[in-house]
């Protein structure tokens, strides 16, 4: 999740209440707006990124291969913390993955599996 970091945190949100809500960050959310902010589905946070975590309720917004994915996403992002890295993102990365600012997650996600793995196990392949 962020490479030209500007935080020490990486996110990726989908709307929903879970556990990690209370981590909130301006800057790095993506998703829906909900009550005036918006839920965390996945973090990797960059000072310990040896250990992600997906909302134990995030399938109230994420389904099916969906989970694969994100988990996918939170590893790309926790890879990009451990080597102080971060891979070219494709031109489209922000709006298939819905992310405010570019995020290894993303092109690791495009790396693994051709694309942004979607809920029924297409993909959403770059342009």
């Amino acid at each position: 999740m962020g490479k030209g970091r500007s935080s020490n945190h990486s996110w990726r949100s989908k709307a929903g209440s879970n556990n990690l809500g209370a981590f909130r960050h301006p800057l790095r959310f993506e998703g829906r707006e909900v009550s005036g902010g918006k839920l965390v589905a996945g973090y990797t946070d960059s000072r310990n990124p040896y250990v992600n975590a997906i909302a134990n309720d995030a399938g109230l917004v994420i389904k099916g291969r969906e989970f694969l994915g994100l988990w996918v996403y939170e590893l790309g992002n926790a890879l990009s913390s451990i080597t102080n890295l971060m891979p070219e993102m494709p031109a489209d990365a922000q709006d298939r993955y819905l992310i405010t600012k570019p995020e290894a997650g993303a092109a690791f996600e495009d790396c693994v599996f051709g694309g942004k793995l979607e809920s029924n196990g297409s993909v959403s392949p770059p342009k």
